[in-house]
């Protein structure tokens, strides 16, 4: 589709962009000394990421400790926190995922 070519030219430069920002270290990296599996992209919701993640879980979390870091859509909150979905408001605090 050719009307996209004009979109996609700009999310290259904007890519591009951040990444060199990250290189020339403007940005700050944080390293971690565990292994981390990101899953999605930060552009498109709606194509299976959560059920995705949950069955990965599922598989990987008899051999290893997992913990499953996300801003869900429409959350309410400004900083991190541990879920807790017995709370009668969870999904308006922690979102709908």
């Amino acid at each position: 589709m050719m009307i996209f070519k004009p979109i996609e030219k700009i999310y290259q430069l904007l890519v591009s962009a951040k990444n060199y920002l990250y290189e020339q270290r403007f940005i700050n990296t944080i390293t971690l000394n565990v292994p981390v599996v990101s899953i999605g992209n930060i552009s498109f919701g709606g194509v299976a990421k959560t059920p995705f993640v949950i069955l990965l879980a599922n598989e990987l979390g008899s051999d290893y400790k997992i913990n499953i870091i996300t801003k869900s859509y429409k959350a309410s909150l400004t900083e991190p926190r541990l879920v807790n979905l017995n709370l009668p408001n969870a999904p308006q605090i922690f979102g709908d995922e």
